[in-house]
């Protein structure tokens, strides 16, 4: 399981397409990873929505086991 102790920072993307590209290559090598996603508008009412370009309102980061961190680096380059 990753947990905050044992975890490390992989990687962050807005791109939707992208964050489904890395789940897949994790899942494929079977290797865990804890996805965190924050909606930057969340909360917002809809006047606050206007100008904001929705494609980048997801934010997408990806935690990987310390050990694993390598490995999964190198996979999604």
């Amino acid at each position: 399981m990753v947990t905050i102790f044992n975890r490390k920072e992989l990687v962050k993307t807005f791109s939707m397409r992208k964050q489904g590209e890395i789940r897949d290559i994790l899942k494929v090598n079977k290797l865990q990873y804890y996805l965190k996603v924050f909606n930057s508008i969340s909360g917002k009412g809809h006047r606050g929505n206007f100008g904001i370009n929705m494609e980048y309102s997801y934010e997408y980061t990806f935690y990987v086991k310390k050990k694993d961190y390598d490995e999964a680096l190198r996979l999604i380059n």
